[in-house]
């Protein structure tokens, strides 16, 4: 049985395979760009529905190249964050990317690492650069180091780098010696060579990466650029290689507009201070900015290879005829892709995909390429002539990019088209900048604003079969209280009456003032105490009376008189009156009424406080979130996903998000201002000096960077709702404001709450994460803190001048603020599952160690136990090259491949081993016996038996080609060879022969016939015939009596053609014209259907 199974999976793959010197530092105050190709990347994250960011990343799968047990897979892709106001197509469309996983990028902050030196990497160096460093000796070499810094000679800030590979992904910082620090921490090996990146996995597979995407900032003066994006020139699995091309691509150039508002916050000097002319008050200027892609032409494997067709192709025009984009500004030379085709070794067709396109425009009449955005329409298959096609929302024309019409993030949040005044008028002065001084600056509303935000969204996808996806969007929201105000309350102490009986005639009470009274306006929210309050009202006949003798007039026949006495404070009189009193601590205050005849009066005393009133106003933020998913099948039966981003407190929901980048418009500039003393007629000398500043409005984000610029947001807590209940999935969030660095920490799932529609707990799974700090110290930065392996440091230097013996000398005053990185191992700690039935739960918790206490040595998982219900105890425990010592795999990375696993139970005290495998490798080159081409491959598989506690072996390993395909294999049952020949320019087994070594038969001279028939069969499918006749001859020769024989044929990739097994009886395969499995017949084309395949689409 174990044969074949072995032999399954062989054949399964095959298958289906300035203007002064002095003064403010000059600075990058707009973030450096990043290309089109480069920025529709970054927004693609790894999962159909990314609930922590709350998008759904879209994918029309294109093909999948396979690769010695690797899948590189070529896709469209798409993510829902949102359309920014100046984001450019990509050369597959607004929104979209063509995603292939192989390429690093460049997300340069600061100076570029790649061509500056770092200042120091000693965090203590940076302690000593805070204050004024003067004409003074001893400042000399802080000066040089300071003069160094100003002009930007030295990068203080680290780039970082995300690479996304088939087997691989993260980031990394670039070391000293071209080696770099992975972040999070990972065993991958990534190398600089010259221009190049060398990736090597823990399996050993290899990646060389170029550069191929550059930006370029140009500006008055000069111009700056770095490379954006590297892309994988090939990949290698032992020495099956996978080559891709870049014929083609893009140059074009973007406007950046820059407006800044000044508004100077110190007085004006007096004495005779040096008059720096001005900043102006509103100032409007234009940079330009430059991009080339490179776009991939060609991917060769050894099946086939794929194609990358533009509109620049013959035949590839665009619908209206043209081969160029408007939407970019480049002399009519920018491309789109139009069409891939994916073909095999005979040059057969097996995919072959048309991508139609339109335009986003404005609605401005004389339009240029500003006005234009490259619509993708739908996904033509040309095999199964049907159709993915998209509709996006397009209520209101997408302004031209460069207006006046973003949001704070860069959405779209109006759609007039002017290019005036983007000044945010929103932005909060701490400076005691007059009112009418600060409106003297026209400035818009730049808040985000749902109705256009979601312009230029995908609204709905309709798939080949009629069924539909739609969504439903909107931007991220808090209610924030918004005072309207104060109210008063009053804490009653007491009160005294007297009604029209005419008894008593005069009446006292005491009554005291606690501490409980206080304490009841303390639990008020914002409430304070203000004033005792007593209160006389008075309705006898002398309650009108004037002057202080007159409380009984003639013709009164009524009359009464109110007193009242706390600590000093005294109050009688005989109008109705209120008296306010500080309160001066707890004491009783006595009130007393004097009357005369029947009449009604009385006293009231209490604490009378105010508290602060607010309304409550929704805030909403930039980029977009799905709200509402809507599956509807061609039957038109609809699955209807709702998204709630926040948690339950007590029953009620409670919106909830993290900002990651918080816009930030407003900065302050400084200026060296020099004091002189008149010498005479003959001249003057410098005696001081101060600090001019201003306070600056920018028209974009002082954020620092547009690193992780779809990234705004990120949800700890999201509620997916469907027709059978609710999913609670919360997450890490680690709230961090350094989030382009730190991103990593956030995001691992912690916990899934699964209700039924009657909200009753099903399930809960939770999940814990450990951060190991072990390999921190290896980034070549000294921090001293276990957690940060590196730092950023943004410097603000004001340069100055000043007279040391009739010589200048430069003084400079410097602040700066440290921005800390960090990296670690992320490894899941533990898992616990409570499952919810009848009344009664059920726990599982599953726990995983891992090798994390040497340096030098990588991070694997270790063991995995798993306690059930019962409290039985499962573990299963691993061993790999370091722990079986196995050199030759730890030199070539081999690190993270188990060669050994145990399982074991425990009932009780009782443990019992239930199965131990082991993968024997070879440990030095002398051991590489079973091929000639030094590659690293199992030599067998041994298993031991647990009762009799000895080893046998499984399976052997016993021949290899070139490429590490299997040639011989002895399996355990029969201990007899089984030889395997390939075809097809060695990539398909087309014979299978039981009983023979390899050298045997070749030493036969008989397998050059069925190996030179297959060639030619895979060049020409034609030729399918001749192969069979080869394969009869093949098994008719004497040689082979006896011996159990397998063939092979194909259709490179497209699957098995014929299957002809020991027995003769031969298994025809049959594809339709989308080169899908269609049927399975016996004999011929013609014969009885063994199997039909029926497809459907999965929206």
């Amino acid at each position: 049985m174990k044969k074949k199974i072995l032999f399954s999976f062989l054949i399964l793959s095959a298958f289906y395979k300035g203007q002064s010197n002095l003064g403010e530092q000059p600075k990058q105050l707009v973030p450096f760009p990043t290309s089109a190709e480069t920025y529709s990347l970054s927004k693609i994250e790894k999962i159909p529905m990314d609930y922590f960011r709350g998008k759904a990343n879209i994918s029309i799968p294109i093909y999948n190249i396979s690769i010695g047990g690797i899948s590189i897979p070529i896709s469209l892709s798409y993510n829902t964050g949102g359309i920014k106001l100046n984001e450019v197509s990509s050369s597959v469309g607004l929104g979209w990317s063509l995603n292939i996983p192989g390429n690093i990028s460049h997300n340069m902050i600061g100076l570029d690492d790649l061509s500056s030196p770092f200042f120091s990497k000693n965090m203590a160096d940076y302690g000593a650069y805070s204050g004024l460093y003067d004409e003074q000796a001893s400042n000399n070499q802080m000066r040089i180091n300071l003069a160094s810094l100003y002009d930007n000679l030295y990068d203080t800030k680290k780039d970082i780098f995300d690479y996304n590979l088939p087997t691989a992904s993260g980031s990394f910082l670039l070391k000293d010696n071209n080696q770099t620090f992975l972040i999070p921490n990972d065993d991958v090996i990534i190398t600089r060579n010259g221009s190049k990146f060398y990736v090597k996995d823990t399996q050993g597979t290899e990646y060389w990466l170029s550069p191929r995407n550059t930006a370029e900032s140009m500006y008055i003066g000069g111009s700056s650029s770095h490379v954006s994006l590297y892309n994988l020139d090939s990949v290698k699995v032992n020495n099956n290689v996978v080559q891709f091309s870049y014929y083609k691509g893009n140059m074009y150039t973007e406007r950046n507009i820059n407006q800044v508002a000044n508004f100077k916050i110190t007085p004006n000097l007096s004495g005779n201070f040096e008059q720096l002319p001005p900043f102006p008050k509103y100032e409007k200027t234009e940079s330009t900015s430059g991009f080339s892609e490179s776009l991939i032409s060609k991917i060769q494997f050894d099946g086939g290879e794929v194609t990358f067709l533009y509109s620049n192709d013959a035949n590839n025009a665009f619908s209206d005829g043209l081969t160029y984009r408007k939407d970019l500004n480049n002399n009519n030379t920018g491309i789109a892709l139009r069409r891939i085709i994916v073909t095999n070794r005979s040059g057969s067709t097996i995919k072959d995909i048309t991508l139609n396109y339109s335009y986003f425009e404005s609605n401005r009449a004389n339009k240029t390429y500003e006005d234009y955005r490259l619509k993708l329409i739908n996904v033509h298959d040309n095999l199964q002539n049907s159709d993915y096609r998209f509709e996006y929302n397009e209520q209101l024309n997408l302004p031209k990019r460069n207006t006046s019409n973003d949001d704070y993030w860069g959405y779209i949040n109006a759609t007039n088209n002017n290019e005036g005044t983007n000044i945010p008028n929103n932005i909060s002065v701490e400076y005691g900048i007059p009112a009418d001084v600060l409106n003297a600056v026209q400035k818009r509303d730049r808040e985000p604003n749902e109705t256009y935000a979601i312009l230029g969204s995908l609204k709905s996808i309709q798939y080949p079969t009629g069924a539909k996806k739609n969504f439903e969007y909107e931007l991220p929201y808090n209610t924030e209280k918004q005072s309207t105000g104060y109210t008063w309350g009053h804490v009653e102490i007491g009160n005294i009456e007297m009604d029209e009986s005419g008894d008593p005639i005069s009446i006292a009470q005491t009554f005291p003032i606690t501490a409980a009274h206080m304490q009841q306006i303390a639990n008020i929210p914002g409430a304070q105490p203000e004033k005792l309050e007593v209160i006389f009202n008075n309705i006898c006949d002398n309650a009108n009376n004037s002057g202080h003798n007159n409380e009984i007039e003639p013709g009164d026949e009524t009359s009464c008189t109110g007193t009242a006495r706390y600590k000093d404070n005294f109050f009688s009189h005989f109008n109705p009156k209120q008296v306010d009193w500080n309160i001066t601590g707890p004491a009783p205050i006595t009130l007393t009424l004097d009357r005369l005849g029947a009449c009604r009066c009385s006293m009231y005393t209490s604490i009378r406080y105010r508290y602060p009133t607010y309304t409550e106003n929704t805030k909403k933020f930039g980029s977009l979130r799905l709200r509402k998913m809507e599956d509807v099948d061609e039957n038109n039966i609809s699955n209807v996903y709702q998204y709630a981003y926040g948690k339950y407190e007590n029953g009620t929901f409670i919106p909830d998000f993290s900002l990651n980048q918080p816009y930030n418009f407003s900065s302050v500039i400084q200026r060296y201002v020099r004091e002189f003393m008149q010498l005479g007629t003959t001249g003057s000398v410098q005696i001081g000096s101060a600090l001019e500043k201003y306070y600056r409005i920018h028209n974009s984000s002082q954020a620092g960077s547009s690193y992780g610029s779809s990234d705004i947001m990120t949800y700890p807590s999201v509620v997916e709702i469907t027709g059978k209940g609710k999913i609670i999935r919360e997450f890490d969030n680690n709230a961090d404001l350094n989030y382009m660095y730190n991103k990593w920490k956030r995001g691992n799932l912690k916990r899934e709450i699964y209700l039924n529609q009657n909200n009753d707990t099903l399930r809960i799974v939770n999940n814990t994460y450990k951060l190991n700090t072990l390999k921190n110290s290896l980034s070549e930065f000294t921090t001293a803190i276990p957690e940060v392996v590196a730092f950023s440091t943004d410097f603000n230097i004001t340069k100055g001048s000043k007279q040391v013996l009739q010589t200048p000398v430069d003084i400079y005053y410097v602040d700066h603020l440290m921005y800390l990185i960090e990296s670690a191992k992320v490894e899941k700690d533990k898992t616990e599952t409570t499952e919810y039935f009848n009344g009664k739960k059920i726990t599982s918790k599953t726990k995983y160690e891992y090798y994390d206490t040497d340096i030098n040595k990588p991070i694997n998982i270790k063991s995995k136990k798993s306690i059930s219900p019962d409290e039985t105890f499962n573990e299963t425990s691993y061993s790999y090259a370091y722990e079986k010592g196995n050199q030759l795999m730890i030199d070539k990375n081999m690190i993270g491949i188990p060669l050994e696993t145990t399982s074991n139970q425990t009932i009780g005290t009782t443990t019992k081993m239930l199965a131990k495998t082991e993968t024997l490798y070879p440990k030095t080159t002398a051991e590489i016996i079973n091929n000639s081409n030094g590659l690293i491959l199992p030599l067998s598989i041994k298993s031991y038996d647990i009762p009799s506690n000895s080893s046998s072996t499984e399976v052997t390993y016993n021949k290899y080609d070139s490429k590490g395909n299997i040639l011989q294999y002895t399996p355990k049952d029969s201990n007899s060879p089984v030889a395997i020949v390939w075809g097809y320019k060695e990539t398909m087994p087309i014979a299978k022969i039981e009983g023979i070594t390899y050298n045997q038969l070749a030493n036969l001279g008989i397998i050059s016939g069925i190996v030179s028939a297959s060639d030619a069969d895979a060049a020409n499918p034609s030729q399918e015939g001749a192969l069979l006749t080869a394969f009869t001859n093949f098994k008719n020769n004497s040689s082979l009596n006896g011996l159990k024989i397998t063939t092979y044929t194909y259709d490179p990739l497209i699957g098995v053609t014929n299957i002809i097994p020991p027995t003769g009886i031969r298994q025809v395969y049959i594809y339709d014209s989308a080169n899908r499995l269609k049927e399975i017949r016996e004999n011929d084309a013609a014969g009885k259907i063994l199997k039909e395949f029926k497809y459907n689409y999965k929206n």
